[in-house]
């Protein structure tokens, strides 16, 4: 009737009800708290009230609430509501968190200090640049000016910028500086009696001189309007006051005329390694630290020290490839992939555009390795036999035939027809890639941590094993290096760690004497002895 009549207050209040009922329907519960607590003051209106600080609790914990119930997966205003309801029927208050009003330090966000006052307040992270990344977007959008889209050129595939979308960018970054000023504004009137302001002045966009270098007095509006962070809008116009020497003391810039002003700040440039901390009236003391007694168990506490700290610096696994002619204390590596080793600085790398004409050096060895995997030592009398069991090899897909291709049956037929090639096959036992994990001592390849106990696991894959007439093992390494006659016996001594690992595996699990161990490589074509 009120409205009828045309009283403009009944007829705002109908207005923005119909609004929240429309927002209502669209909206989550705790946004549309928090739309209402914003438009409304709420939070402010009942602070002022008596017992102001238990009523924003309340409201808080309302909202607090409603972000609890819709990140259980629930929905809507009505559920919400049913939610509280069934709450007040089992006798269940809304959670209010404890000591609101008690004495002491609050660590609050500038949103939940909103109606809050405080007597001093602490004001830090200026330096955090706005969150612009909306504004990257391809398309742009704004209720009032529409859709900011970009020009795409699909003849040459480049993206331009078009004068709606720098309109539409253009007010959006107004909006958001006027939110982020009003942010400022709440945080900065949250204070009684004093208001302390903290930035870091660090990087070449955020140091103290890039901020004097602009320094305006006063700053121009343009000048607030394309600021970055909150640094600017307090560090800017705190260098145009006249008690703000201790900021331009270190700086090589021409110092602004002064701006009026009626009040003084206390304004301080403090470094994180100051002895001294200066005070309001330019004089200077020594920063008393006083040494309370700590409790006996506290100090037992902080005096704590890992027992087993030796061992945390070492890999709990290591491969026995890995020990082939490194230091021990260097080559473990976690996941127990062999370590490769890294280009000289010097190396060139082949361009990825280049076409490869044939397999690397290390992918021929691969496949020589390969072929003496799955080859039937049994058909190995003749190079025709080996051609045919690498051709068979082919077509069952053991081998690539670029693989097939590379592997000379030439090389494989020496070594067969060579003595110890004569010895494996009249084995009565012999076994290919045979792999094994154990555990062994840490300290066997970690001396500093000979003492502790701790065990490390062990793993390997033995190329060739074979059994003598009297029992004992024989050890078969195959090789592909390149190598000759002056340099084999340095070459196969970086392999004399790798042996013994196999030595120690193979006659703890076989339960059987390693006699003999060998390096065969194929391009000498001759055995080593390891002895």
């Amino acid at each position: 009737a009120a409205a009828e009549r045309g009283e403009e207050d009944c007829r705002t209040f109908l207005r923005e009800l119909e609004g929240l009922r429309d927002l209502a329907a669209e909206e989550s519960s705790h946004r549309l708290l928090w739309y209402i607590y914003d438009v409304t003051n709420m939070p402010a209106v009942f602070a002022a009230m008596p017992e102001g600080e238990r009523r924003r609790a309340n409201l808080m914990a309302l909202y607090d609430e409603a972000c609890r119930f819709e990140s259980s997966g629930h929905r809507g205003l009505m559920s919400f509501l049913i939610h509280l309801s069934r709450m007040a029927e089992n006798g269940v208050n809304v959670p209010v968190a404890a000591g609101e009003g008690a004495g002491g330090v609050r660590i609050l966000s500038i949103h939940k200090s909103k109606g809050l006052e405080f007597p001093v307040v602490l004001l830090c992270g200026l330096e955090r640049r706005f969150n612009e990344s909306d504004l990257n977007n391809t398309i742009l959008f704004h209720p009032d000016l529409g859709l900011g889209p970009m020009r795409t050129d699909r003849s040459r595939m480049l993206r331009y910028t078009t004068i709606a979308r720098d309109a539409v960018e253009l007010r959006l970054k107004q909006q958001l500086r006027a939110e982020e000023m009003r942010l400022l504004y709440v945080a900065m009137t949250r204070a009684k009696q004093k208001l302390i302001l903290f930035t870091a002045v660090n990087g070449p966009q955020n140091s103290l001189k890039s901020f004097a270098s602009r320094a305006q007095c006063p700053p121009s509006p343009r000048q607030m309007g394309s600021a970055a962070s909150m640094a600017e809008w307090v560090l800017i116009p705190a260098l145009c006051r006249p008690d703000s020497g201790a900021l331009w003391a270190q700086l090589e810039v021409e110092r602004p005329g002064y701006a009026y002003s009626k009040y003084e700040w206390d304004i301080r440039l403090l470094s994180g390694d100051s002895d001294w901390a200066p005070l309001s009236d330019g004089t200077e003391r020594e920063k008393a630290v006083e040494e309370l007694p700590l409790p006996k168990d506290l100090a037992e506490q902080y005096a704590w020290v890992y027992p087993h700290q030796p061992v945390v610096g070492i890999h709990s696994k290591l491969t026995a490839t890995q020990l082939k002619g490194r230091d021990k204390d260097h080559e473990a590596a976690e996941s127990g992939v062999e370590l490769k080793p890294t280009a000289s600085p010097w190396s060139v790398r082949k361009p990825s555009f280049v076409k490869e004409t044939g397999l690397t050096p290390t992918q021929r060895g691969t496949a020589l390795h390969m072929a003496m995997q799955y080859l039937d030592f049994a058909k190995t009398g003749s190079r025709e036999e080996i051609a045919d069991q690498i051709k068979g090899l082919a077509e069952k897909r053991f081998l690539t035939q670029e693989q097939a291709d590379a592997v000379e049956p030439d090389v494989i037929l020496h070594f067969f027809r060579s003595e110890l090639g004569q010895r494996l096959l009249k084995s009565g036992r012999m076994e290919r890639e045979f792999k094994f994990t154990m555990l062994v001592p840490a300290g066997e390849y970690y001396p500093e941590v000979a003492d502790t106990g701790e065990r490390i696991m062990l793993q390997g894959v033995v190329d060739c094993w074979f059994e003598e007439a009297d029992g004992t093992i024989t050890v078969v390494d195959f090789k592909t290096d390149r190598v000759s006659a002056a340099t084999v016996a340095g070459r196969a001594e970086g392999y004399r760690s790798q042996l013994e690992v196999y030595t120690k595996a193979l006659a703890e699990i076989m339960d059987k004497q390693v006699a003999k161990r060998y390096l065969w490589f194929f391009t000498l074509g001759e055995p080593i002895e390891i002895s």
